[in-house]
């Protein structure tokens, strides 16, 4: 049977085992009669062979096998390793899974279903594209918008085929320059590089990655002819391990001889029958990446080889960190796995494990690094101000005190003027005093992370989704670690709160809209949990950002004269372990927060002539004045001169202190104002092109390549 046994929750992790106690008693009415007229199959084919497991195309727990197509759009790469570990301690099953997104090239698309429940490869009449620098961000960071001719070629795609929300086939349209771009490869290869691995050592039965044939991996390579025909013998090396030769049916093109693109390579470093690397804690925790250690501390590591050929195999390994090298040999049984621990001081001499595999008997050779942030000794917070604490959960008074931060219970005695006040972790609501007021009154604020209730109280749109990686908005926090941290977060549940045993899809509320979204599986080295969306309006600048788009901010400021409020849903708090990651960026954002306060601010004054600049200011919740000339302008005013504004030369003006903003003048008009800066007209360009300027500039401090990129052109 193909597709037609499974049910809508057969992929949440939670209950993936085959044991009758974890089959959902929700399956609808019509998947209930398929799987029962599967089981007489299954009868039918015993009667006829007992000695063949019967296998059904994704049908979750049926029959002989757990199988799965598994498409998990944009679970993280660290929850996606850890999907099965509830299967590899509890499971009773052999897991297959049949189809494995990697992802699938469909997870960039705007929309994974269509009309009528068809998927994007069937729905020729339905509005959609491809979101492929946004998906890339939450990745690659700013460097997802630099241009290239793949993402030219799409934009082009966009443009002609899909303006005015035409109905526009996905596959046709789009998946040839997704997987053209390097990018994508290089996002795949994230995935690939750790899930393929992790999910051989967890003792998945098979996983086939899909896409493997369709130019997503490989690439033509033209010294081959694209004829082909039927082999003689089909069966011939169809056993083979790993990447085979594919031609068992005309037009196929065969893997074995294509140009592999980068996940491609990947894909034959991760599917050798003998495969070794350097990875978490032997044991449970093998999955863990975190990289940061302080000098002296102990590192626990480990080195996982295993063997999926048909022979024990005795493999020689060494390990070397620094000072520190070990070595031996140990003989690994088919289809089996061994753990060698490794175990050392860090110190920066050993900022770097580097190993080595070797099988005398196939020839076998390997080799892996895992290079360590090895960071200062034990960091403390400089601070000027006094610290008062609220923090009912006691999550934050630890990580406080790590950092040297003496405090004070805010409880019993109220910050004043100066003062830094620090919200512990979910705190905000409990605060026994007016927050407003607080803040009005010259206290410093640090709100550490709240729950999404009290973050959609306080106005932000936001998503629950266990980012691993950061990227620094503006210069505050270049240099700090924001991958991987040590440890488990702890402010979500390891999974979906939810009936799993529904039977059906896991659901969200979304600003009102119920919505699917996917299992979550873990909390290892969360980095941020509860995203806050960038608020499109208010004196908010992100100072850390990342996700889709990188449009969310788990750090931001807000300030006006006479306050500031640093928002950070960084997971610091409450963490299982203590993260010296954590620990530093703590220590940053209370020196942020340190800082004096901003003073008063400058006048506005716009001089226009169609009301368009004072429109969107107003939109944008900016106070400024109406100006009716120029000369209205005083030293220290700021000077927004729009479209029709009718003023001279603005020398002068500007070295009388005034500061002029210019917004939507012609050409002609800046030039007449400004006749020494002969001002040039921006030609315009097809494609939104990457700014690389934006970080140093710092009129545009947290401002993105996200924030001005556009996918449609205007006229």
């Amino acid at each position: 049977t193909h597709n037609a046994t499974g049910y809508e929750s057969d992929q949440n992790p939670e209950i993936i085992s085959g044991r009758p106690d974890e089959i959902p008693t929700g399956i609808v009415n019509w998947r209930q009669r398929f799987r029962r007229l599967a089981l007489t199959v299954d009868e039918k084919m015993k009667d006829f062979d007992p000695t063949r497991p019967v296998y059904h195309h994704e049908s979750g727990a049926e029959g002989s096998f757990y199988t799965l197509n598994c498409y998990l759009d944009w679970a993280p790469i660290q929850e996606r390793s850890d999907w099965f570990e509830h299967w590899q301690e509890k499971g009773i099953m052999p897991l297959l899974i049949v189809e494995w997104g990697t992802p699938h090239v469909a997870s960039w698309s705007t929309f994974r279903g269509g009309p009528n429940s068809v998927n994007i490869w069937s729905a020729y009449n339905w509005t959609q594209h491809c979101w492929m620098n946004e998906y890339n961000a939450s990745f690659l960071g700013e460097r997802a918008f630099v241009s290239s001719p793949a993402k030219k070629f799409m934009m082009s795609r966009i443009q002609w085929n899909c303006k005015g929300n035409k109905a526009c086939y996905y596959g046709g349209n789009f998946t040839q320059p997704l997987i053209d771009e390097p990018d994508t490869s290089e996002v795949l290869s994230m995935y690939a590089k750790r899930n393929y691995r992790d999910m051989r050592a967890r003792g998945v039965t098979s996983f086939l990655p899909w896409d493997i044939d369709g130019g997503t991996f490989f690439t033509n390579n033209p010294a081959i002819p694209r004829a082909r025909t039927v082999r003689a013998d089909p069966f011939r090396g169809i056993k083979d391990f790993g990447v085979v030769r594919s031609d068992y049916y005309s037009g196929l093109l065969d893997q074995a001889d294509e140009l592999p693109r980068q996940i491609g390579k990947t894909l034959k470093e991760t599917y050798t029958d003998l495969l070794g690397w350097i990875a978490g804690p032997a044991g449970k925790e093998f999955t863990r990446v975190n990289d940061a250690f302080r000098p002296g501390e102990k590192v626990e590591k480990s080195l996982v080889i295993l063997n999926d050929s048909r022979r024990p195999r005795e493999i020689e390994w060494v390990w070397k960190a620094g000072g520190t090298k070990k070595s031996g040999k140990v003989t690994v049984q088919p289809g089996g796995r061994a753990d060698i621990p490794i175990a050392f001081a860090a110190s920066a001499e050993a900022s770097e494990i580097a190993a080595a595999f070797r099988c005398a008997a196939t020839g076998w050779k390997s080799s892996d690094k895992f290079a360590l942030n090895v960071l200062p000794a034990k960091t403390k917070a400089k601070l000027s101000s006094k610290v008062f604490l609220f923090d009912p959960e006691g999550t934050a008074a630890p990580v406080l005190a790590a950092i040297g931060v003496r405090t004070v219970d805010a409880s019993a005695t109220r910050p004043g003027n100066g003062d830094i006040l620090v919200v512990g972790r979910n705190a905000f609501q409990k605060l026994p005093f007016s927050f407003a007021e607080t803040v009005g009154s010259g206290v410093k604020v640090v709100v550490l992370e709240q729950d999404a209730a009290t973050l959609k109280k306080m106005g932000f749109r936001l998503q629950e989704h266990g980012l691993r990686n950061l990227f620094a908005a503006t210069g505050d926090f270049a240099g700090l670690d924001m991958t991987d941290w040590r440890g488990n977060a702890t402010s979500l549940p390891e999974y979906l709160k939810e009936d799993k045993m529904k039977g059906d899809f896991a659901t969200t509320d979304w600003e009102g809209y119920k919505n699917r979204r996917v299992w979550r599986a873990g909390n290892r080295g969360i980095v941020s949990a509860v995203l806050p969306e960038k608020p499109t309006k208010g004196d908010f600048l992100p100072l850390l950002h990342g996700g889709f788009n990188l449009q969310y901010a788990p750090v931001m400021e807000y300030s006006e004269p006479g306050k500031r409020i640093i928002l950070s849903q960084l997971d610091i708090c409450g963490r299982t372990e203590a993260s010296p990651e954590a620990e530093e960026a703590l220590a940053k954002i209370l020196e942020l927060a340190d800082r004096p306060l901003p003073g008063a601010a400058p006048r506005i004054l716009v001089l226009e002539w169609n009301g368009r600049v004072a429109k969107e200011f107003a939109d944008l919740g900016i106070r400024f004045e109406k100006a009716a000339s120029a000369s209205d302008a005083k030293a220290g005013d700021i000077l927004v001169l729009g479209p029709g504004a009718n003023c001279g030369e603005l020398k002068p003006l500007a070295e009388s202190g005034v500061k002029v903003l210019i917004l939507g003048l012609r050409g002609r008009d800046v030039a007449r104002m400004l006749p020494e800066e002969k001002p040039t007209e921006c030609k315009w360009s097809e494609c939104p092109e990457f700014n690389a300027s934006l970080a140093g500039e710092p009129l545009l401090r947290g401002v993105s390549n996200a924030d001005i990129q556009w996918v449609y052109p205007s006229n």
